[in-house]
């Protein structure tokens, strides 16, 4: 009966990723931006759309942990000595 011995390296990686440009809050209109927002469209057609202002920007950074694995080793034999294998995985 064939064995397959392998033996895999896991290494995991924390590192800063910068967040995402989205919509952050919504304030009430300031006149100023009102003013420019409704240069085509009425003040209650803007209030009706939205009635708050989206104010855009980068989300906080995130720390995420990546994971990678790597095979270092494959092998099919025959028969198995599991105390050859615990020695062998010891001196690597």
């Amino acid at each position: 009966m064939p064995f397959t011995i392998t033996i895999t390296e896991t290494k995991t990686v924390e590192s800063n990723q910068r967040g995402e440009y989205k919509i952050i809050d919504r304030i009430p209109w300031t006149t100023d931006k009102l003013k420019k927002e409704t240069m085509y469209q009425s003040p209650e057609e803007v209030f009706a759309r939205n009635p708050l202002m989206e104010v855009w920007g980068y989300a906080p950074d995130q720390i995420v942990s990546i994971t990678s694995e790597n095979q270092i080793l494959s092998q099919t034999v025959e028969t198995l000595d599991i105390a050859a294998v615990i020695k062998a995985i010891n001196n690597i």
